[in-house]
């Protein structure tokens, strides 16, 4: 994670190109998992400014997760069942 906002709705705002690399669609429900302090939340993802590098917690998550910590996607594993598309 590279910035945090506290003063912004809720949501992850991700690089276009990155969004576009996992297969994110914008307003997607995406699930972060904090490495560091085993947290996770769920909310959706954003497109931030392409080529940006940005993956940006916003709202309440914000105050959970700190710039710099580590977090990951859920083991690949998981995926199918976490995905919200029909």
């Amino acid at each position: 994670m590279t910035e945090a906002d506290v003063h912004y709705i809720g949501s992850i705002s991700i690089d276009e190109d990155l969004m576009e690399r996992a297969d994110l669609w914008p307003g997607e429900k995406v699930t972060v998992w904090g490495v560091n302090h085993r947290e996770r939340i769920e909310t959706y993802a954003i497109p931030a400014l392409r080529g940006s590098g940005q993956i940006k917690l916003n709202g309440g998550a914000a105050h959970r997760f700190a710039p710099g910590i580590s977090w990951s996607s859920p083991p690949s594993a998981a995926l199918p069942c976490l995905s919200s598309r029909t």
